[in-house]
């Protein structure tokens, strides 16, 4: 370089730099429900699935670029992904089942309701039916009865049944 006056001058610069080189996918590990999931693997209420994510190499998670978290509100079978990802670019995923079933089961009475019956007879239950669309039955329907045929009067017959997402 030439100033005005016809003068040489030279600059030097230089500048280091440390360059990591990480290759290496992050880890992920979980899944965490909550609430926890039943013995049928079912939720029976809205669930949040969390996923914890770790890097061992030297670039660190990158939590911008990373799914840890899903919450699910509606009925239905899910496939809940966690995905690690660090500052690298590299990443790793993970899936697990989401069952969630909040609608209890349906039960339909057999027969009339209400239903009359002659006294001194013995009551025969007319029976009853039970569904769930969704996680299905679990066990047989329970009934209770307050019917005393000796006595005239209005008596309760009832029906329960719990589904496996209970």
């Amino acid at each position: 370089c030439t100033d005005n006056s016809s003068r040489w001058s030279t600059r030097n610069s230089s500048l280091d730099t440390t360059i990591n080189i990480d290759t290496q996918n992050p880890t992920i590990g979980g899944p965490t429900y909550t609430p926890a999931r039943n013995g049928a693997g079912w939720n029976n209420s809205n669930v949040t699935v969390t996923w914890t994510c770790a890097d061992v190499g030297p670039a660190g998670i990158d939590f911008a670029a990373s799914a840890t978290t899903s919450s699910y509100t509606v009925d239905g079978l899910y496939p809940a992904t966690g995905i690690g990802a660090d500052k690298a670019g590299n990443s790793v995923s993970a899936t697990t089942p989401v069952k969630r079933d909040k609608t209890t089961p349906s039960i339909t009475i057999l027969g009339a309701n209400p239903l009359t019956w002659e006294a001194l007879i013995a009551y025969i239950d007319p029976g009853a039916t039970a569904t769930d669309t969704l996680s299905g039955i679990l066990g047989s329907i329970a009934t209770t009865s307050t019917v005393n045929v000796n006595l005239l009067g209005t008596y309760s017959y009832g029906y329960s049944v719990s589904d496996i997402a209970s």
